[in-house]
């Protein structure tokens, strides 16, 4: 999964790139304005949702069902009154973007465009550097959905190859949601990686959610 971040210093520079080519088909652009947390007017900050395919109908994609999820996960990050963009592109577009911000000619699935670039630790930011609406961003994010709905087949099939492989063998194949990935290295079975002594300085917060699929 390949993405990208800019700083604010070289967000308006991509931010004016991107918006010449997600935005080409759309009549006007809407300007968000977000709003400090835990200030007297603070409000959720706008989510603005675009589908800017030029074949939409060949995947179509639930929209409500999207910024409702887009909602939901902004909240469990922490940041309800942050403005957030969301533009689902096509193979064509994404390739064009890839290439100007990234030098890479090619598709890939997601592109993100951080506004913020002071954090206080991972998945914390920093104050905004001025307290004006429009600086209560998170910045933009992209997805082609023609690349995503191939992996996601890619995905499928080798998990078929894999279960199939894996009855053969006798093991019983894999169970849904196994992690292929995972290796064991240790004599008495433990996960690599899986030590639970190890701390990072981090303190973690495990929350399941639900969401409507597409």
């Amino acid at each position: 999964r390949s993405t990208f971040s800019s700083t604010p210093s070289s967000f308006s520079t991509i931010s004016h790139r991107k918006s010449n080519h997600v935005l080409k088909h759309n009549t006007q652009s809407t300007r968000l304005f977000g709003s400090k947390p835990g200030s007297p007017n603070a409000k959720p900050g706008a989510i603005l949702l675009e589908d800017d395919r030029e074949q939409s109908q060949t995947i179509p994609i639930n929209l409500p069902a999207l910024h409702r999820t887009v909602e939901t996960i902004r909240d469990i990050i922490g940041y309800p009154t942050y403005d957030v963009s969301l533009t689902l592109v096509d193979d064509d577009t994404m390739t064009e973007i890839n290439r100007d911000t990234r030098g890479i000619p090619a598709p890939t699935d997601v592109l993100s465009f951080c506004f913020q670039d002071k954090f206080l630790e991972p998945g914390v930011l920093g104050p905004v550097d001025f307290d004006l609406a429009d600086y209560y961003n998170l910045g933009d994010m992209l997805i082609d959905v023609d690349y995503v709905a191939r992996r996601c087949e890619e995905d499928r099939k080798r998990h078929e190859e894999e279960g199939i492989g894996g009855q053969e063998d006798g093991d019983g194949g894999l169970m849904e949601g196994q992690v292929l990935s995972e290796k064991v290295d240790s004599d008495d079975g433990t996960a690599e990686g899986d030590d639970d002594e190890e701390e990072d300085g981090y303190e973690y917060e495990y929350i399941e959610v639900e969401v409507e699929e597409y």
